[in-house]
């Protein structure tokens, strides 16, 4: 694993409070990426980034 995704995956799992709940999410569909699964963006450094950036609003409470 690299270190980004190391680094979302922490975060996740902080976020979501369960890494089970974390996993679940990065499966399903998600508007703010276009309605595809955060999961499908994990394969670029860009991607992990896009939903890193997503995990954040989430934590803020601005996820749209």
């Amino acid at each position: 694993m690299t270190k980004e995704l190391k680094k979302l995956y922490n975060y996740g799992y902080e976020v979501f409070g369960d890494k089970q709940k974390f996993h679940k999410w990065l499966e399903r569909d998600c508007m703010a990426l276009g309605g595809k699964a955060p999961a499908s963006f994990l394969v670029s450094e860009d991607g992990i980034e896009k939903v890193y950036q997503i995990l954040g609003r989430i934590d803020y409470g601005v996820y749209s």
